[in-house]
């Protein structure tokens, strides 16, 4: 029966005319349709996209193993590293040179910090490389 119901779904979608009036599909939701837009959306900055692209190389290239979970729930860091010797466990925030932190990234810095877990901003690529460094003077 579940099969069934999976193809009557589908078979809806593939049709997808949501004036559809019949007893056939009586109790299967039909797919949603968006409506048009009535404003265009502003371009979205991909600065943040382009500094990720060009530090993840330098942070592997350093020995750390990068993970991105930008989208895991808001406020969390954009990447979480942590060094193959166990150096370093930090959370990084990639910025632009005039980004601001939201509301929910400044709680979760507060967490991290509140824990002794290093979270840095990161805005170019030197601060990349220097990331021992920054992360040092964090707890200094």
């Amino acid at each position: 029966m579940g099969n069934d119901l999976r193809a009557l779904k589908a078979m809806t979608f593939v049709m997808n005319q949501p004036g559809i009036k019949s007893p056939i599909f009586k109790g299967v939701k039909m797919p949603y349709v968006r409506a048009k837009e009535t404003k265009p959306r502003k371009e979205y900055d991909r600065s943040e996209d382009r500094l990720r692209e060009k530090i993840v190389p330098i942070l592997k290239k350093k020995g750390f193993w990068v993970k991105r979970v930008e989208t895991m729930a808001h406020g969390f860091g954009d990447l979480f590293i942590m060094h193959r010797s166990g150096k370093l466990v930090a959370w990084l925030e990639l910025k632009s040179l005039v980004g601001k932190q939201r509301d929910s990234q400044v709680e979760f810095e507060k967490l991290c910090l509140l824990n002794k877990i290093p979270y840095l901003i990161i805005r170019t690529e030197e601060e990349a490389e220097n990331i021992f460094y920054l992360a040092s003077k964090l707890f200094a």
